[in-house]
């Protein structure tokens, strides 16, 4: 009998959710592992949820969110203020946001995604809370051609966002659960990882477990951070060489070594041995301390290193980022031999900046311009915003621009430069406001004159 590594959580995609998981419980596919148990969730209150998760789930869950196979609970039909997602204490209000799951591979949708907020109280004067609900309908065209049943079962993901937001707070608790397979089964093949299964450690557990077992010489009965130079590497050929020294394979956007320390080449300002081939890892300067959860005491630190091609100083930035973890000194002197003999690096790549932008910004949009967005009268609000911004800027430029009333042909919202010099320009050439430059003032203007103008454009 093992027990789950620690800092092995189940963390789904939406897609893994929608095109695995429901799709194979409306097939009536068993898996291996029981990760999302049936139940009815509008029978329990949502702290209750959590604890029956813990009883029928193989991975328990710390608190802040878990999942359920959980018939539909429609709205009551002729009534607007009752609904069969009404517990004991509450209820489950719609929030009539919806968002299509599409698949990452054919775009297709797959299926949609449900909005609930948990209220305390009864309609229409409940106390709205922390508790999300999001639920995950499969597409009707998918499957009612191919799966039986499509209504029986929908996917439930219960989110504590008031714990969500403090992740590194909680500690793990997989480490205590019991599995019948070995690490050889699972790196043979054998037997495969549960989709959505992921290794997603915090600092502490890295810190605390992993870097402090290895500098002790505790062996892991599974080998999740491999032991690797990763200086002799490219970062592309690390994460190759991850999937083949670890027993649980990455997804191309991170890996974890130990490693020895590639410290800085002394009385030498732009040579260290952190040089790759192609390359060499710039330090940031930046550290952070790792404290205990139990104690609160510091127990090592973070450093951050940035990838650059070429050589110094005229290295070319990239978008791969090392955070490197050291076991505190005092610590290490203390309770650990051979304190300096590896660090743990975390690699990860992120996401360019311009994919970053582009992202926010289709998510925005999507969130913006979302199918009920007509039905709950958002779109209209946002046009009518518009509009009367328009109507705005309409009245502005007829006020403030004199000159362009005469031509019809002109549009009703003048350019920001034509508007300046317009206005450099009212009054028989006199200048009424300040200029990008002094040399367009023949005059001086006085207070008085400027009030006299006021006056010449309210006439009329």
């Amino acid at each position: 009998m093992l027990t789950w590594p620690v800092g092995l959580r189940f963390v789904p995609t939406e897609e893994e959710l929608v095109d695995h998981y429901l799709r194979r419980k409306l097939e009536g596919e068993v898996e291996v592992f029981c990760l999302i148990p049936e139940l009815y969730v509008y029978t329990c209150e949502p702290p209750d949820l959590f604890v029956k998760y813990n009883e029928l789930s193989d991975i328990p869950s710390d608190g802040r969110e878990c999942f359920f196979f959980c018939p539909p609970g429609d709205k009551i039909p002729n009534n607007r203020r009752s609904n069969n997602r009404m517990t004991k204490f509450g209820y489950w209000k719609d929030t009539c946001e919806k968002r299509a799951i599409r698949s990452p591979v054919t775009g297709e949708q797959r299926g949609i995604r449900k909005i609930f907020v948990y209220y305390e109280g009864r309609q229409p004067e409940g106390r709205k809370t922390d508790i999300v609900m999001h639920q995950y309908h499969l597409n009707s065209e998918v499957s009612a051609s191919k799966v039986s049943g499509p209504m029986a079962f929908v996917l439930c993901h219960i989110i504590d966002r008031k714990l969500k937001k403090t992740r590194s707070a909680k500690a793990s608790t997989l480490a205590s659960l019991s599995i019948d397979s070995t690490p050889n089964d699972f790196g043979n093949g054998m037997v495969t990882w549960p989709v959505g299964l992921r290794f997603e450690p915090t600092e502490e557990e890295l810190v605390d477990h992993y870097l402090r077992g290895k500098l002790k010489g505790k062996l892991e009965a599974f080998c999740l951070i491999p032991e690797l130079y990763i200086y002799k590497c490219e970062p592309p050929d690390l994460f190759i060489r991850y999937n083949e020294l670890s027993n649980i394979p990455s997804d191309g956007r991170e890996c974890f070594f130990f490693c020895p320390p590639g410290d800085k080449i002394a009385n030498n300002r732009r040579s260290n041995n952190r040089m790759t081939k192609c390359g060499y890892w710039k330090d940031t300067c930046k550290e952070r301390k790792i404290q205990s959860l139990v104690t609160g005491k510091q127990t090592g630190i973070r450093k951050i290193f940035v990838y650059y091609e070429g050589r110094q100083p005229k290295g070319r930035k990239t978008d791969i980022v090392m955070h490197q973890y050291h076991l505190n000194s005092e610590v290490s002197a203390s309770k650990v031999s051979g304190p300096m003999a590896f660090v743990l690096c975390h690699i990860i790549k992120r996401k360019p900046k311009k994919a970053r932008a582009i992202a926010s910004t289709s998510a925005s949009l999507s969130a913006g311009s979302s199918p009920n967005d007509s039905g709950n009268g958002r779109a209209h609000e946002i046009s009518a915003q518009a509009s009367e911004e328009v109507t705005v800027q309409t009245e502005n430029s007829n006020e403030m621009s004199i000159s362009s009333m005469a031509d019809s042909n002109s549009p009703s919202i003048p350019q920001q430069a034509q508007m300046l010099e317009e206005q450099s320009l009212l009054y028989n050439g006199y200048p009424l406001v300040d200029g990008p430059s002094d040399e367009c003032y023949a005059m001086p203007y006085s207070p008085r004159d400027f009030i006299e103008i006021l006056d010449l454009w309210n006439v009329g």
